[in-house]
């Protein structure tokens, strides 16, 4: 069987909200997504895709490894068509997983975007700090951001606490982690402590948020909030259930 998935990353779905699936690939970019169950994605035009059902995103199947995988996979075969080196054409044969460039040896796997968000506590209260940046003003999550090349993913967490807030934070722990196909990323959860003396005399921010302010769990349920199935509310759900 086939899922159908846009260069958007969009699947149709039926009326109860199930892919909709295909005996028969609908164009002939096709990755393996499964042995077992044997299950493959493949490349639809949008147009067509519409035509089978109502179109929906990744955050419709948090959750559901198999459907994630398609739709990432697809996603990363519809921004890998040529060689980076040589601008030639990428064969994919086989599985379709990995590329082989025509001209020269070497083999094309996929790549991840290595993401951390980090639940940033106060020292002396229990809550937690949050954000909300340019792209959604009417929302606020969790501070977040790439890893940077040579970091490692406890420093890149203390970074984009640092840089989008100003605070310190020390104790950075490992909580979980989540694909998020939407980009390509691999978000790995945090979290953290933010220290006493950037409490008193916090660094300089660089802008990317409109807003940071401490919450507490009298205040959290009046804001707008990352919707479930995602890390951010995942880490923000633990937390408040503490």
């Amino acid at each position: 069987m086939f899922v159908p998935v846009t260069e958007q990353g969009l699947v149709p779905v039926d009326s109860t909200g199930k892919p909709i699936l295909l005996d028969a690939p609908a164009g002939e970019m096709t990755v393996r997504v499964s042995k077992s169950p044997e299950l493959w994605a493949c490349a639809i035009s949008e147009d067509h895709a519409r035509s089978l059902g109502t179109l929906v995103s990744a955050r419709a199947f948090f959750g559901d490894r198999l459907m994630t995988r398609a739709i990432g996979m697809m996603k990363y075969r519809y921004l890998h068509r040529f060689d980076a080196v040589t601008g030639q054409r990428l064969e994919f044969p086989d599985t379709g997983v990995v590329g082989h460039p025509e001209q020269r040896p070497g083999m094309l796997f996929p790549r991840l975007d290595p993401a951390v968000i980090t639940r940033v506590h106060h020292p002396e209260k229990d809550a937690i700090l949050m954000g909300r940046d340019k792209k959604r003003p009417k929302n606020f999550s969790i501070i977040a951001g790439y890893v940077d090349i040579g970091e490692s993913l406890e420093d890149a967490a203390a970074r984009e606490v640092k840089e989008e807030t100003g605070f310190d934070v020390q104790d950075v722990r490992y909580v979980g982690s989540q694909p998020w196909v939407l980009s390509g990323s691999l978000m790995v959860g945090f979290s953290a402590v933010a220290t006493k003396e950037s409490l008193e005399n916090p660094g300089p921010r660089d802008g990317e948020l409109v807003e940071v302010r401490w919450v507490d769990k009298t205040e959290i349920d009046k804001l707008n909030l990352p919707g479930p199935g995602s890390i951010a509310h995942r880490l923000l759900e633990e937390w408040y259930s503490q």
